[in-house]
């Protein structure tokens, strides 16, 4: 009998051993996976520290964008209210100069040839007329005809 005891105790060590070599075999695992997850954490913090500064870099040049589109506007707005200013000024002075009225002179006949359509002008646009314009006529006095300037700054002209 005494030989059955030291076989039962050997089979009891075995598979103690190999519980043990199971728990090892876990842990080892666990240890892995531990060190995976932190090499995986590691390298989400560096992204999100290069995604930060890029951010960071991205905001500033949109900064800077934005305050030299604001220069551009403000220089703009300037000019406008410069040219402004100086047509109401040459305004002042042409209404402060005496007027010379221009004298009517006879209209020149022109002769039409129906074979060069090239030597007709186009009618100047006119506005202020209630009636249609008309070749070759000539707009009573009474009648105000302001012509459309060239440059809308510019105020109209009467005639």
């Amino acid at each position: 009998m005494r030989t059955s005891k030291p076989a039962a105790q050997s089979q009891r060590l075995i598979s103690e051993i190999q519980l043990a070599r199971i728990r090892v075999a876990r842990a080892g695992s666990a240890v892995e996976a531990a060190e995976k997850q932190a090499v995986l954490a590691k390298r989400r913090r560096k992204e999100a520290r290069q995604a930060a500064r890029r951010a960071k870099k991205q905001a500033k040049t949109a900064r800077a964008e934005f305050a030299d589109a604001q220069e551009v506007l403000a220089e703009l707005e300037r000019k406008l209210t410069r040219s402004g200013e100086q047509a109401a000024k040459s305004r002042k002075r042409a209404s402060a100069a005496p007027v010379s009225k221009p004298t009517a002179s006879k209209p020149k006949s022109r002769r039409k040839t129906a074979h060069s359509p090239k030597q007709s002008l186009p009618p100047t646009t006119v506005t202020g007329l209630d009636q249609p314009l008309v070749k070759d006529s000539q707009p009573s006095a009474a009648a105000k005809v302001a012509v459309e300037p060239a440059n809308p700054l510019q105020p109209t002209q009467a005639i």
